[in-house]
């Protein structure tokens, strides 16, 4: 894999309810180094609530995140 094709994120099967509902049901995400991604949806699609678990504000329930990591 060269330098502008490595995974510097990798979100793999997020999944987050809260309040008895399921906001995030396995989603995942990869941003390569040098990519430009943009999340767009209505209200409620969870959008929010899969930034805050990419930043540890909130855990998600199931899944893995990996930022720079060795399994990038």
């Amino acid at each position: 894999m060269s330098v502008d094709q490595q995974a510097v994120l990798q979100v793999k099967g997020i999944s987050k309810m809260l309040g008895g509902k399921p906001i995030l049901d396995n989603c995942s995400l990869t941003v390569n180094r040098g990519e430009l991604k943009v999340l767009i949806g209505p209200s409620g699609a969870g959008k929010s609530t899969l930034l805050q678990c990419i930043n540890c504000l909130i855990p998600p329930d199931t899944g893995e995140i990996y930022l720079e990591g060795p399994d990038a």
